[in-house]
């Protein structure tokens, strides 16, 4: 339905397939082959930013055999596109020079706009970090404030107008939809749901819709590699520069 996703991954997928003439099985593992390259570099690049080439490479090692996402390379879903764009604007905004270049801010925003145009989530994955990345730009860069502004703003401009090739004939929906859905009180935090080997019958622009996958996080995540996330989270915030 129009008001369920974006239509971008099957834009995608439709296109390859009318170019390569090919079964649809190969052409979904194809496409999200090209997402599963997008994701391990990125990750690969956040890791080589952030503590240096071994930590990169140790990332890209074990996200490339995590349990999730070989599941969802062969399920044609929007989770694994979704990541692969989540982590491209994370290593993106690793770049202190992001808000003062206008290249890279355009960019930046052809990456976020189309993003979205995957699916509407990633901008509650991604707003944090763009706004902390804004504000950390602004309190070290006081003198170029103006210029910084101009960027930031440019960003937005880019991601809203690409995205709303999609999203904005569903703005006055989408507020109606909140408005109805966010305020009433749910009786339960955690939804009972199964995903891989099930559906799940979601009505669009819920306050679970929008959390869907912190439900599936704690619903089906394995405890040995929460665990090595949450080892990875402890290096990370106590290691020093």
């Amino acid at each position: 339905s129009r008001m369920q996703y974006p239509q971008l991954t099957y834009l995608i997928s439709a296109s390859m397939n009318i170019i390569f003439r090919t079964s649809h099985i190969l052409i979904t593992r194809m496409s999200h082959f090209i997402y599963f390259i997008i994701f391990v570099l990125a990750l690969y690049g956040i890791g080589k930013e952030t503590f240096g080439r071994s930590y990169g490479l140790v990332s890209a090692i074990v996200i490339s055999f995590y349990p999730a996402i070989i599941a969802v390379l062969r399920l044609y879903t929007l989770e694994l596109p979704l990541a692969a764009f989540t982590s491209l604007l994370i290593f993106l905004l690793l770049d202190r020079d992001l808000f003062l270049r206008w290249k890279k801010s355009l960019l930046f925003g052809i990456v976020l706009g189309l993003g979205i145009l995957i699916k509407g989530q990633i901008i509650f994955y991604i707003g944090g970090p763009v706004l902390f990345s804004a504000l950390y730009a602004i309190t070290q860069n006081r003198k170029e404030l103006l210029s910084i502004l101009f960027h930031i703003l440019l960003t937005i401009f880019i991601g809203a107008f690409i995205s709303s090739i999609w999203w904005f004939p569903l703005f006055i929906p989408l507020l109606t939809s909140l408005r109805e859905q966010f305020l009433p009180s749910y009786s339960r935090l955690i939804p009972e749901m199964s995903y891989l080997g099930g559906i799940i019958h979601e009505k669009p622009f819920t306050l679970h819709w929008f959390l869907i996958y912190f439900y599936l996080m704690i619903n089906s995540i394995s405890p040995l590699l929460f665990l090595l996330f949450l080892g990875g989270c402890v290096i990370f915030f106590t290691r020093k520069p």
